[in-house]
């Protein structure tokens, strides 16, 4: 979902993928 690209790089792998 883009709320997980939105998100910032701290977040886990599931926001880099």
């Amino acid at each position: 979902f883009a709320i997980f690209f939105r998100e910032p790089p701290k977040v886990p792998s599931k926001g880099k993928k």
